[in-house]
């Protein structure tokens, strides 16, 4: 869990050519419960203070809030790619829903939400490793020929992977062919 998820906003202004230029619109985005924002991450991608239009990303620690505030020339028809990036936690085992906003202009009462905000759920992978014997018991003869067994589960929301290691013990020699 410790690999940063990547959100990648897209700000537009969807009205139709020859249409109204957008100015002073500011996407934000509340890092949800269960990531840990990334420092420094927050990025404008191909847009800074002085492009047209212009953008200026920032994170407040306080509210754990990552802000793009996008300037005067925000044409019809035309997008922007802005995003951050943050780690899982890793004790969270759910799934995690985070939901970016706009406001400004085009974005009032009588719009609909899905208009002026974006929703994206993410699912955790999240494994336990168990160990037993074969001996059940911490007493074994020398020369007894002992059994481990591993055995991973994910106990999250989502797909994954691991690699279980273990070596032998020691005082033991492992045998051949090892399973």
């Amino acid at each position: 869990q410790a690999a940063p998820v990547t959100y990648a906003l897209t700000v537009s202004n969807p009205a139709p050519a020859n249409s109204t230029t957008l100015t002073g619109a500011t996407a934000s985005d509340v890092v949800p419960n269960g990531l840990t924002y990334v420092a420094g991450s927050v990025s404008c991608g191909s847009l800074n203070a002085g492009s047209t239009p212009s953008c200026t990303a920032s994170y407040n620690a306080s509210t754990n809030t990552v802000s793009y505030a996008l300037g005067a020339g925000i044409a019809a028809g035309t997008s922007y790619p802005v995003s951050f990036q943050a780690t899982v936690n890793a004790a969270d085992t759910t799934s995690i829903v985070n939901t970016a906003t706009l406001t400004g202009p085009g974005c009032s009462a009588g719009v609909p939400a899905s208009t002026c905000s974006s929703t994206v759920t993410i699912t955790v992978a999240n494994f336990t490793v168990a160990k037993s014997d074969s001996a059940g018991t911490s007493l074994v003869n020398p020369g007894q020929v002992v059994t481990y067994t591993l055995s991973a589960k994910n106990i999250g929301t989502g797909p994954g992977s691991i690699t279980v290691t273990d070596a032998a013990p020691t005082g033991t020699t492992l045998t051949t062919p090892a399973p």
